[in-house]
This record gives structure tokens, C-alpha cells and sequence, in this order.
């Protein structure tokens, strides 16, 4: 059976035409005897992303960007097709983000995994965001630079206008006074008959002294130390418990003696006491003045003893 020359030519663009679009897409990175999984994502500025750029996750590629396109609501959005050459979950709140790859600004999209329970599917659209550039990152601190440099500008201005006349004669002055301190200075170290030395050498024979004594100095310190042991080995301890023991005995005395205890804590307490006893004197001091002025009431004598043999007469009548 032969082939017709028209089937052949056919046949022959086909596969040409089937081995283009395989080197094409080979080309790009993608491997057309592999299962895909696609995903739109749109973006305000894609910010110089270009097609076959990688996908990533975690810094491992998982994709590239297969299309770039205007979105077809006229918004002025940027379409994004991304094709997936790795099967893995992705949640579905999942972001698509471009960032810079390298320091040469290659852009590439990283997802950034959500943690919705529900996975995308191949067709479904990502959220998609930018990563701030470095020049977003630098403007701030460009704007803030300036300002520092402005008021940099007027303290300079404010300097070389204080710089005048005035000022350049208080510093050349304040200059020489430095210079005439140094020279005195440098007399004053240098002074042969003067204090410097005088005080230099006192410190040295005063070194010297602690020197040539050190040999007193550590019997002092044995001394002191023999001392502390005595102290330590003697009944010190013993008599400052004895004295605590004392002092407890003698709190607890007074304590019973606030508390009215005992004829001491009657005395300090009572007050009928103290009153019974002023008045039991002031009856004795009254008892002792009339003895003073009646003695004959209280003692009766007799020279001859005449009283008694009247005392018995009167009771024999």
C-alpha cells in the first residue's frame, strides 16, 4: 500500500509541528510529558516578571510562569498564568508573591502556604502580592537622609557664621593660655629645688620604710591573728550566752512586775496599797506629835510608887 504523497507531507508537519512546540515548551522549562497542574493569579504591577520565570516553594522550584497577559475586565490588571510541575497541597487562601530573586532584580513568584482546609484545584485563581522592592525599602530612609543633611547644612552655616573676628581671637587666646599651663607645668616637673621633688622623694622613702618594716608588719599580723585564735578557744561565747540568759531573766521580771505579779508588781500597780500605806503614816505621824504634846496621857510613874497603894486603896473602898 503506498502513502500518498499528501499524507506524508501531513504527516511530517505534524510531527514538526509537534517537536516545535515540545522544544518550545522544553525550552521553557516545562516538560510536556509531565502532568501540570495551572493557576491564574492577578496582580496590580508584576514589577518586571517575565514568562518561564521560576515558581517556588520554600527556595525549591515547583513551577515557572508559563503566561503574562492584561486581564479581560479591562481593569488594567496583570494575568498571570502559573503551571505547576510538582503535586503538593495547596491550601486554597494560598498567596502567590513576586520577589526579587537575586541582587540583579530577576524577578520570581514564592507561594506563601495559607492554612484553609480546603486545597486548590488545577484552574482555580491565587491571591497574588508584591514583596516591597529595595527602592520602596530605601525611600524612607532616603526622605529621612535628606533631612539629616538639611539640618546638617544649617548647624554648618550657623558654625562659619560664628566663625568671625571675635571668635578667632577668644580661641587663639584660649590656645596660649594652654600653652603658658604646659610651660608651667613642665617648670613645675622639672624644678630641681622645688616641690616636685621634695614630694617625690618623701614617697620614696616612705616606700622605702614599708619596705625595710614588713618584717614588723607580719609580726603584727601574727600577733593580731594569735589574738582572734585566743578569743575564739576562751569561754567568750559561753559568757555571752550567760549574759543572754540574764537578760532574758531580768525581762521576764519586769515584765511580771508590769503585769502586777509579786509585792514588787503590787507596789507598781496597786494603787489601794500605796494608799493604805501614805495614810497608815500619816496616822503614825500624827500619833508621834500628840505623844510630843500630851506624854502623861500615855505613861504614868510614881517616885515612891504612891500610885499603886492608892490604886489599892480605891479599890478596897
Amino acid at each position: 500500500m503506498k502513502i500518498r504523497t499528501e499524507v506524508k507531507i501531513g504527516l511530517i508537519a505534524v510531527i514538526t509541528l509537534a517537536t516545535f512546540a515540545w522544544t518550545y515548551n522544553y525550552m521553557k522549562g516545562l516538560n510536556v510529558l509531565k502532568q501540570f497542574h495551572n493557576f491564574n493569579v492577578f496582580y496590580d504591577d508584576i514589577g518586571g516578571l517575565k514568562e518561564s520565570n521560576p515558581v517556588t516553594l520554600n527556595g525549591f522550584k515547583v513551577g515557572l510562569v508559563n503566561t503574562i497577559d492584561l486581564a479581560d475586565d479591562n481593569s488594567g490588571r496583570i494575568a498571570v498564568s502559573i503551571v505547576l510541575e510538582k503535586s503538593f497541597d495547596l491550601p486554597k487562601n494560598s498567596v502567590a508573591e513576586i520577589y526579587s530573586a537575586d541582587l540583579l532584580g530577576s524577578k520570581a513568584i514564592r507561594f506563601k502556604l495559607g492554612d484553609s482546609p480546603i486545597l486548590a484545584e488545577s484552574g482555580d485563581t491565587l491571591k497574588g502580592e508584591v514583596e516591597a522592592s529595595l527602592s520602596d525599602l530605601i525611600s524612607p530612609v532616603k526622605a529621612k537622609a535628606d533631612k539629616i543633611m538639611d539640618s546638617i547644612d544649617s548647624v554648618l552655616i550657623v558654625v562659619l557664621e560664628s566663625l568671625n573676628d571675635n571668635f578667632s581671637d577668644d580661641f587663639k587666646s584660649t590656645v596660649q593660655h594652654l600653652q603658658n599651663s604646659a610651660q608651667a607645668l613642665d617648670a613645675f616637673l622639672n624644678e630641681e629645688n622645688g616641690q616636685f621633688p621634695a614630694i617625690t622623694s618623701n614617697i620614696e622613702d616612705i616606700t622605702l620604710s614599708l619596705k625595710n618594716n614588713t618584717k614588723k608588719f607580719d609580726t603584727v599580723m601574727d600577733n593580731m591573728e594569735s589574738m582572734s585564735d585566743s578569743l575564739a578557744q576562751s569561754q567568750f561565747k559561753s559568757m555571752i550566752n550567760n549574759m543572754n540568759t540574764s537578760l532574758l531573766s531580768l525581762h521576764e521580771l519586769l515584765e511580771g512586775i508590769n503585769e502586777g505579779k509579786g509585792t514588787i508588781g503590787a507596789l507598781a500597780t496597786n494603787d489601794t496599797l500605796y494608799q493604805n500605806l501614805e495614810s497608815l503614816s500619816h496616822n503614825l505621824d500624827l500619833l508621834l506629835m500628840d505623844m510630843k504634846e500630851n506624854p502623861k496621857k500615855y505613861v504614868h510613874f510614881s517616885v515612891w510608887g504612891g500610885g499603886k497603894s492608892e490604886k489599892k486603896k480605891d479599890k478596897t473602898k
